[in-house]
């Protein structure tokens, strides 16, 4: 199995953003912040975890875009 930077991270955004559409018709989803935090942990703490695609510029701002990666960690990135 192979697990791709960039598809993850903007899985995580979009994650996230059903939360917060499901939290403005309040039905919040415990599993769901479970799961976005997992992946979230992921995508800063382990890029082990991915596939590496060195040539591809995406792969150090798409964690960026996606918000799993701010602040200082976010400007250090690339």
């Amino acid at each position: 199995m192979e697990a791709l930077l960039t598809g993850c991270a903007s899985v995580y955004h979009s994650i996230r953003c059903a939360l917060a559409l499901a939290a403005l018709v309040g039905e919040a989803s415990r599993n769901g912040k479970l799961a976005v935090g997992r992946l979230g942990h992921a995508l800063v703490a382990h890029p082990e975890a991915f596939t590496e695609k060195d040539r591809y510029s995406m792969d150090w701002y798409y964690p960026i875009l996606g918000s799993a990666l701010r602040g200082p960690a976010a400007a250090r990135a690339h």
